[in-house]
């Protein structure tokens, strides 16, 4: 329906989405679950997924953390990104990115709250989610992605930064063009499907984008995905989303079958995000909705 660029950009163009790169690690996981012959599932624990860190994981008191929290944000451990922003030297999210083992560095972060009682943004976790996929598959995210996400959707361009020792940062560094991202919410809208072909079962989408948690800013969290609502006139509309830093959005809306992507500058941008979100609620929905007739008293 729209298909808009601005400051020299085209459709060519690819853009880092940021920690909507978190969504799409959901579905990857999810596909790599159902291919995997071991059977696992979102209860098996961190020594199960990461046996070569296992002694370390039990002499912490983190051998209960499972899967499920992991993807919830609700492992309990010590992640604070919002006290000194990245890429202060104080973010663990900057810290991550200098370490010789990001894996290991995650997973030594101290509990700070008991394991699947409290919410806490941690984008380490969505790290791990990455490597969780290569236990699973024996592939690095990037690969399995290629092959099962990026090749059935016909994505044309795309980018994924990794660590020095093939740790693939997935928990925003991924460059993909803003209507291969709007595929990714056609799918999601679609109940796994892509032209006909079942990319991921419809059970994980369903499991995923529903609420499993309070999150901040009265919104709830899925596995990776937020949720939450918009208000036009009296409606209150249903929305599943994926959010990046300076206003990267995917936003999926069931009720109206609409997909809408919004990509931005994302470093500097402190008014990004409500930007991008005010063009859906001002703009997008006012014009897809027909006008509300209000109700009159006598």
């Amino acid at each position: 329906v729209v298909d808009e660029y601005f400051n020299r950009l085209t459709r060519r163009n690819i853009r880092v989405i940021a920690s909507t790169t978190k969504s799409l690690v959901s579905i990857l996981l999810g596909i790599a679950l159902e291919a995997n012959i071991s059977n696992k599932n979102v209860n098996a624990t961190l020594p199960e997924l990461f046996p070569e860190y296992s002694e370390r994981l039990q002499k912490k008191g983190k051998e209960e953390i499972t899967l499920y929290q992991l993807l919830t944000m609700t492992a309990g451990l010590d992640w604070d990104e919002s006290t000194y922003p990245h890429p202060h030297e104080y973010n663990p999210n900057t810290q991550m990115y200098s370490v010789a083992d990001p894996v290991g560095f995650i997973l030594d972060r101290n509990i700070n709250s008991p394991h699947g009682k409290r919410w806490n943004y941690n984008s380490g976790i969505s790290v791990l989610l990455g490597e969780v996929v290569r236990s699973l598959t024996g592939e690095y995210i990037d690969d399995f992605a290629e092959k099962h996400l990026f090749n059935p959707l016909k994505f044309t361009r795309y980018q994924w930064n990794k660590h020095e020792n093939g740790t693939v940062w997935s928990n925003g560094d991924l460059f993909i063009r803003a209507r291969d991202l709007a595929k990714v919410g056609q799918l999601v809208l679609d109940n796994g499907k892509w032209n006909g072909q079942q990319i991921v079962s419809e059970e994980w989408i369903r499991e995923s984008t529903r609420p499993h948690t309070a999150a901040h800013w009265g919104l709830q969290y899925g596995y990776q995905w937020w949720l939450g609502s918009a208000r036009y006139a009296e409606r209150q509309i249903e929305v599943i989303f994926g959010s990046g830093t300076g206003g990267q959005k995917l936003f999926i809306v069931p009720d109206l079958d609409m997909v809408v992507v919004v990509l931005s500058k994302v470093f500097n941008n402190k008014s990004g995000q409500n930007r991008a979100t005010r063009i859906l609620t001002e703009y997008v929905l006012p014009a897809a909705l027909p006008e509300f007739e209000h109700k009159t008293y006598e």
